[in-house]
């Protein structure tokens, strides 16, 4: 067998990998930097080879057959081996490269990644960062990412977790036309008399309830829910054009606050979120490019930007 020939073999097993946890081969492409049609001729050129579909390909979805799914299974893990190799080779010149893939919430973002992710990008250049964005928690390791980022009190047992920082507060907030028209509540229970912007948990579908504590006193409101949404950014932007009021993490509200577009409401009152942590699955090899980034975020994380 040439040298070609293995190298032709190696590049399609990458991308066969490459489509399967991608689901699709356009992102896949993405993902490794080559063109579509390249990826489709190497999965092609590995079907022949193997005498088997791998994919079964509509226009909508890109799924691994019974024969892809038992290929997957045995391939995986040498492939992520082989490219976890090449990586850790790289950080002998002080380069750690490859796609880094993080799962996390918004608040996650605005308070971890947002202030920090732009001279990460410099200082590692040839780590290209993959974030997913989403409220709902996930199997990280069935979802083939890096790391995760969630508050502390979600993270499983059997996951490596690093603290990122303290707690993070929940404000009552709503615009000031809102207060202006309907008036200002003087005692949580009047928050059943108003409008409110609601949370639903996209794992149950079940709406929040309100826990509002001020020193040992605490109520549970399930509240008048006049908008409910699964995503925190849209309860505030819909507090903001005056729809009711929405309870909210700090960091979600802090710059509107500032900005005179929504006021604090019963300000005595409150909760505090667990601090955010970055998890990864316990018993694995670090690679070098999740080593490097929990590195820089312990050294460069702004602790004054908590929003406690």
């Amino acid at each position: 067998m040439t040298q070609s020939m293995k190298r032709d073999q190696l590049e399609g097993l990458v991308m066969f990998i490459a489509v399967a946890e991608a689901k699709g081969f356009t992102p896949a492409a993405v993902r490794l930097g080559v063109t579509p049609s390249a990826m489709s001729q190497a999965i092609r050129n590995l079907e022949e080879r193997l005498g088997h579909s791998l994919f079964s390909r509509t226009t909508r979805s890109v799924n691994l057959t019974e024969a892809g799914e038992q290929f997957y299974e045995r391939v995986a893990p040498g492939i992520r081996d082989l490219v976890s190799a090449s990586e850790e080779l790289a950080t002998l010149g002080n380069q750690p490269q490859g796609v880094l893939r993080l799962n996390l919430p918004r608040a996650g973002f605005i308070t971890i990644l947002r202030p920090i992710i732009d001279k990460f990008c410099e200082n590692y250049p040839r780590i290209r960062i993959d974030l997913s964005i989403e409220s709902s928690l996930v199997d990280i390791v069935d979802g083939r990412f890096d790391a995760g980022i969630r508050f502390g009190n979600l993270i499983e047992n059997d996951m490596v977790a690093v603290n990122l920082g303290p707690p993070i507060a929940e404000l009552l907030v709503a615009s000031p036309a809102y207060i202006a028209k309907f008036g200002m509540p003087d005692n949580p229970k009047e928050l059943l008399e108003h409008s409110c912007i609601g949370f639903r948990y996209s794992t149950n579908g079940q709406i929040r309830r309100w826990k509002l504590l001020r020193g040992a006193e605490e109520v549970h409101l399930s509240v008048n829910c006049r908008i409910i949404t699964n995503d925190p950014l849209a309860a505030v932007e819909c507090a903001i054009e005056g729809a009711g009021i929405t309870y909210s993490a700090s960091c979600y509200v802090h710059d509107s606050i500032a900005r005179g577009e929504l006021v604090r409401i019963l300000p005595d009152w409150g909760n505090q979120l667990p601090g955010l942590a970055l998890y990864y699955p316990s018993g694995i090899r670090v690679p070098a490019k999740l080593r490097v980034f929990i590195d820089y975020l312990r050294k460069h994380l702004n602790r004054q930007d908590s929003f406690t």
